[in-house]
């Protein structure tokens, strides 16, 4: 019976270390992706931003205000 417990705990851990693991490589996967991102031009960038706004919205004129609310 205690063999059994103890199977049942390191499949436990195995599986709390396993999802800690994929946690990390996530973090990490996500880290180098601003990283990449941050190597895009500001110009490039400032377009890709442009694009996401509505043509109406910019026809009326943005400002740093609206746009930050």
């Amino acid at each position: 019976m205690s063999s059994a417990y103890i199977r049942s705990l390191n499949a436990v851990v195995e599986a709390e270390h396993a999802k800690r693991e994929a946690a990390k490589a996530e973090d990490n996967r996500i880290a180098a992706k601003e990283a990449r991102e941050k190597l895009v031009p500001l110009e490039t960038r400032l377009v890709r931003l442009l694009a996401t706004i509505p043509a109406e919205v910019q026809a009326e004129g943005l400002s740093l205000m609206s746009l930050q609310a």
